[in-house]
């Protein structure tokens, strides 16, 4: 479902049943420094 969704790395359901989003931030970060150059 997330799969090229940019700076998301997957999900996982936490032990109180809510879904918590895993973020890729090394890939998020790159992304903001090609922006910014």
């Amino acid at each position: 479902m997330l799969q090229g969704t940019p700076g998301m790395s997957g999900a996982t359901i936490t032990g109180d049943g809510r879904i918590a989003l895993i973020l890729d931030v090394p890939s998020m970060l790159k992304r903001y420094a090609a922006r910014r150059i």
